[in-house]
């Protein structure tokens, strides 16, 4: 371990807190608003929740990995927003992301055969966490959202909100 990362790690420990960032880029589905009322123990406001199919491996042929988040980032709200009609239509939508403080999530789910329940139980699994950032977003064949290393964006989206002292670029 370098100084650097002793340092970092040390920071964060006194900070009392310890960030777990997930990175990458996938297959955005399942945008949708949760109503916490009614469910259980948990009772609170609404929030954004999505689903990431998150590409890893050979590019030829890669591999994915489920994540289901609750979209907890500012920016990350509104372009999920915007982007969420592409969603419902079923159009590809491709985002570059960053995700937070993940774990496994394990339940049960019904079995199907040929699209029909047999009546029969599995366990499944999951990872979940919180969406923090996007990065970049591609619907269909056009990139509608770029935040370059400088956090330049360029966006053709309408950004709720979004006004030219928050956000350099491009906006229509």
């Amino acid at each position: 371990m370098s100084n650097q990362q002793r340092n970092s790690a040390s920071s964060d420990a006194s900070n009392g807190y310890f960030d777990l960032h997930t990175r990458g880029i996938g297959y955005l589905n399942r945008t949708r608003w949760v109503d916490t009322k009614g469910k259980g123990g948990r009772r609170g406001t609404p929030f954004l929740a999505c689903s990431i199919n998150a590409l890893h491996g050979d590019a030829n042929d890669p591999n994915t990995s489920l994540f289901d988040c609750r979209v907890s980032g500012s920016d990350a709200q509104e372009i999920i927003q915007a982007v969420m009609p592409s969603v419902e239509k079923k159009e590809k939508v491709i985002v570059g992301f960053v995700i937070g403080d993940i774990y496994a999530h394990t339940y049960e789910r019904k079995v199907r055969e040929n699209g029909k329940e047999t009546g029969a139980v599995e366990a499944a699994c999951l990872i979940k966490g919180r969406l923090l950032q996007i990065t970049y977003v591609k619907v269909g064949d056009e990139v509608v959202y770029h935040k370059d290393k400088e956090g330049v964006v360029t966006t053709s989206l309408d950004l709720a909100g979004s006004d030219d002292s928050d956000r350099t670029g491009t906006h229509d």
